[in-house]
């Protein structure tokens, strides 16, 4: 390639070669540019659909942007725009935590973006993780902005919302541990649906909230033939993600899940009572050959991070959100919400 470069150059006139880029650089952003307005198109037809469409809010999707890494995950881009107050269409110079929570203190080269790329500055939701940030990364500014979820809007007005709850009546919102790429989650399902069976007696609607990883793996079967419904935020290049999400937990009583997670943090944020449900939960890195959690987060850490995972930390603030959510009611405490402040980020 390099030779046939020096071939071109020989033989075209200078403005004939500038004009040739000019021509290349306006096709790709005129590919660019459709491939974006199908992507958006796709996004908005998927925004129409009901919460409970979730085979189709979970099917594959291609994401189309120019923010870096992991930035348009879950829609994180546009929450950070509307935290600044900037423009829709600015591209961030910054990178954006993947998701609030208790961290075993990994740092991904990319999600952190750890060689500045694309800026100096990086946003978390907990001033615990922003410490431990500043701590592994003192090149880096660190900006805590609490619990992204406060800065989205429901998919429903007033009147949507108000409709869909005299229809749903009292309702409780189960999270299974999900799954990710390369990583399947198993627990005992048939304990799992006990225990829901036995808490969802005082409720006239169960809706389990699956990620779209477990839908595409056939996951939502067990919980259908179990007569419960099935309701999802969408896929994670969605940037509906969060705002279908709030819709979900904004039309519940009562929240529980079995692994501490994410939806812990956005359930008390918007005051829905939560309650862990203590399960073993088994972790299947079919990609990856690893055996373990431990083993996978050592085999991501030595491709992706520049630290190695704190186990310590991860499993002393494990037992910490147990004890606090570990216990059934459906009332918050302000200890569940110092716990919540503590590890998922501030809330107004």
């Amino acid at each position: 390639m390099g030779k046939l470069k020096k071939c071109v150059k020989k033989i075209l006139p200078e403005s004939t070669i500038k004009f040739l880029r000019k021509i290349k650089l306006l096709m790709k952003n005129f590919v660019f540019s459709f491939l974006l307005y199908r992507y958006n198109k796709e996004i908005k037809k998927r925004e129409k659909l009901s919460i409970f469409d979730y085979k189709k809010l979970a099917k594959q999707l291609v994401i189309i942007t120019k923010e870096h890494g992991y930035n348009a995950f879950y829609g994180h881009d546009h929450v950070i725009k509307k935290y600044l107050k900037l423009p829709s269409k600015t591209v961030l110079s910054c990178s954006i935590e993947h998701g609030p929570g208790p961290g075993t203190g990994l740092i991904d080269r990319i999600e952190f973006d750890v060689d500045n790329k694309y800026g100096n500055v990086i946003y978390v939701a907990s001033n615990e993780r922003k410490k431990m940030m500043e701590a592994y990364l003192p090149n880096k500014k660190i900006i805590s902005i609490g619990l992204f979820i406060q800065y989205v809007d429901s998919l429903l007005n007033e009147n949507e919302y108000n409709k869909k709850k005299q229809e749903m009546g009292k309702t409780l919102l189960v999270f299974p541990y999900h799954s990710i790429e390369n990583v399947k989650i198993n627990f005992s399902i048939t304990d799992f649906l006990e225990e829901i069976r036995y808490r969802s007696k005082t409720f006239d609607t169960t809706i389990i909230c699956m990620y779209y990883q477990d839908i595409l793996l056939g996951n939502d079967k067990p919980f259908l033939d179990a007569g419960y419904k099935i309701a999802t935020a969408g896929h994670a290049f969605d940037y509906n993600f969060l705002r279908r999400l709030r819709t979900i937990i904004e039309l519940s009583d009562m929240t529980m899940s079995n692994a501490a997670g994410s939806q812990i943090g956005y359930c008390v944020c918007l005051n829905k009572p939560h309650y862990l449900f203590k399960q073993k939960v088994r972790y299947d890195m079919y990609s990856y050959g690893c055996k373990s959690e431990k083993e996978f987060a050592e085999e991501i850490a030595n491709r992706t991070s520049i630290k190695k995972p704190n186990f310590s930390y991860y499993n002393e603030a494990m037992v910490e959100i147990l004890k606090t959510f570990g216990f059934y009611h459906e009332y918050l405490t302000e200890k569940e919400k110092k716990i919540v402040r503590k590890y998922w980020g501030e809330w107004e």
